[in-house]
């Protein structure tokens, strides 16, 4: 029905494996503060797995206070929260999804 949807796909120099995309969203499962925890790496993980090509991670403040919208929302703030989002992207990765 849709024989182009499963297909790999380029844009630019990424080759993404299919054309099923995750568009950016809150989902508020990160530490409280930001950081990188088991829940919304399960939940990133689980996309991965189920075959999406491309994850466009939600929303990441970069400040506290006015920078923040969710409380448990991503935080690339310092150095510090910059292992914990490799994680997270080698996590999506092993599973041949493209991440950003």
């Amino acid at each position: 029905m849709f024989p182009k949807l499963f297909s790999p796909v380029r844009i630019g120099g990424l080759e993404i494996k299919n054309r099923v995309a995750m568009t950016a969203m809150g989902v508020n499962l990160a530490a409280a503060g930001g950081g990188v925890n088991d829940d919304i790496i399960a939940f990133y993980e689980a996309r991965a797995r189920g075959g999406v090509g491309l994850i466009v991670s939600g929303l990441c403040r970069v400040m506290d206070g006015a920078g923040a919208a969710e409380p448990c929302q991503l935080a690339a703030r310092n150095v510090g929260d910059v292992q914990g989002l490799a994680r997270l992207m080698d996590t999506v990765r092993m599973h041949g999804c493209v991440s950003s």
